[in-house]
């Protein structure tokens, strides 16, 4: 088996793929720009052989090193890198030499450019962010204020988080059209919040654990409970806050409701600091609390960073604290009526 692999020096500890390839009897045939008297021992030793080019940016350079190599080898069985930076590279040279096991070049646009790879996902029936390709001002001016602020925007055929920005307003999106790189095409996405994955997250720690604690502890925190009426609660809660972020995304009134259900989740993770200070020992939702408490912050400081104080916006916030407050004294009734009507009743 012939593997041509490229850039075997760098990343520095690529070379362990070369050297385990090798080892099972492969041919590995390095491409790279440093010279091979540079090259670390291990990295020497985890090849076949190497052959140096001027750089390998410069694709007719490295077709041209496959090209020794098929000659003197014989047919290329796999080009790899295991490096995005080079995803473009190794699929020309799959196409020209016709190697069959990797992707070739021209199936790669869904595979490097963002819009491409969204537009498969929604054939899949996966929900996607919303976007738009950043062309025309006027149309992505029309798109942020449809989707809302902060917005995310990064080339549509890129690497890593190269370019890419957030903005959070129309000052901030004025600069970047007047900034950006006129060689590079965008795309323009909404931003998501993290809401639901925080409440989630913190609330695991509670459907796990809460059961088992009380009846270690000998602590009765509800008159009925079960760790299935608990769970259905926490389903009717993570409802409530999806509506929450879907609405958010279409109105400000209902962003400013977002961010006040936010906040009441925020100071329900302080709650919990207070329970085990009181009880002077763990709670089952004290390590998420602590975790997530700290981003819940960040985020709210973001929000208000961005936006205006008003009395409508004071308002809205304030009812949103309110939906948190009353949907969590509403859920602590459901954990009892299904604990009674439904798992009780399974028992008997």
């Amino acid at each position: 088996m012939n593997v041509i692999f490229i850039s075997p020096n760098f990343p520095s500890d690529f070379y362990n793929f070369c050297s385990r390839l090798k080892d099972r009897g492969a041919n590995v045939l390095g491409i790279g720009d440093a010279p091979y008297e540079t090259l670390p021992e291990h990295t020497k030793n985890s090849l076949t052989e190497y052959y140096k080019v001027n750089s390998l940016e410069n694709y007719y350079e490295v077709s041209g090193a496959c090209k020794f190599f098929n000659e003197r080898y014989g047919k290329i069985d796999w080009i790899e890198s295991e490096n995005e930076y080079w995803l473009e590279t190794e699929a020309k040279l799959r196409s020209e030499f016709n190697v069959n096991t990797g992707t070739k070049y021209e199936n790669l646009y869904p595979m490097k450019y963002k819009s491409q790879m969204k537009d498969v996902y929604k054939s899949c029936g996966i929900p996607v962010a919303r976007y738009i390709l950043v062309d025309d001002y006027e149309e992505t001016v029309r798109f942020a204020n449809l989707i809302g602020y902060p917005v995310i925007v990064k080339p549509d055929n890129g690497v890593g988080a190269s370019h890419t920005y957030k903005l959070n307003n129309l000052s901030q999106l004025n600069y970047f059209f007047a900034t950006k790189d006129p060689h590079i095409r965008y795309i323009m996405e909404e931003f998501i919040w993290l809401f639901p994955i925080i409440f989630i997250f913190h609330d695991m720690e509670e459907i796990i654990g809460l059961g088992p604690w009380m009846a270690k502890n000998n602590i009765k925190l509800y008159k009925n409970f079960s760790t299935e009426g608990f769970a259905l609660a926490v389903f009717e809660e993570l409802i409530v806050c999806i509506i929450l972020c879907i609405l958010a995304f279409n109105s400000m009134f209902f962003k400013s409701l977002w961010l006040g259900a936010f906040i009441g989740c925020a100071f329900h993770f302080i709650v919990h600091f207070g329970q085990a200070i009181v009880l002077k020992k763990y709670i089952p939702a004290l390590i998420t609390s602590i975790i997530c408490l700290p981003i819940s912050i960040y985020i709210i400081w973001q929000c208000f960073a961005q936006i205006t104080i008003t009395t409508q916006l004071v308002i809205s916030m304030v009812i949103g604290v309110l939906i948190v407050v009353i949907n969590l004294i509403l859920a602590q009734r459901l954990i009892g009526w299904f604990t009674i009507n439904v798992m009780e009743k399974i028992k008997c």
